[in-house]
């Protein structure tokens, strides 16, 4: 039993660290605790999502219940996959 916990603890040892999500946020430049500007390309109204992008091109998924309705255009701030407020109306 003991030679099975020494094998189990030696593979763990020789895994590579996996980067968390946030930590990954935070090299890019953006900290993990703050929202981040994105504009809606696509509404489905009926689930209360919409897909959104970023100025780099990066797109998401994001739940839009607290500002609904949103219209596409619109920049959003999102955080952890939520908009948290409106930054400007479509134009």
């Amino acid at each position: 039993m003991r030679s099975a916990a020494r094998r189990t603890a030696r593979r763990f040892e020789t895994m590579p660290a996996v980067e968390q999500p946030a930590a990954r946020r935070a090299s890019r430049g953006a900290p993990a605790n703050e929202a981040v500007p994105m504009t809606v390309l696509a509404v489905d109204e009926e689930r209360a999502l919409a897909l959104c992008g970023t100025e780099r091109g990066s797109r998401l998924s994001v739940e839009v219940s607290l500002l609904a309705p949103v219209l596409v255009g619109e920049v959003l701030l999102v955080q952890a996959g939520m908009a948290l407020a409106r930054a400007s109306a479509p134009g």
